[in-house]
């Protein structure tokens, strides 16, 4: 998964299916937390019960859906 995606990036990958939810584990894994701009990192625990609570509904009625921001 590239680093430094826009929005339409993740929504595009999203809806043609070339990135899954799950992805996210291990995108969020590679992050480097010796970055001042980060206060914390969402753990792996954190992230799947994100994600969990979004994967059922639609997509298009969340704007930012699977898309990592701070």
């Amino acid at each position: 998964m590239q680093k430094n995606w826009t929005i339409k990036d993740w929504q595009s990958a999203y809806a043609e299916g070339t990135t899954q939810l799950s992805d996210l584990l291990d995108y969020v894994a590679g992050i480097s937390n010796d970055n001042n701009a980060w206060i914390e990192i969402a753990t792996p625990e954190q992230l799947t019960a994100q994600i969990d609570s979004i994967a059922t509904q639609n997509s298009q009625d969340l704007p930012l859906y699977g898309i990592p921001f701070a």
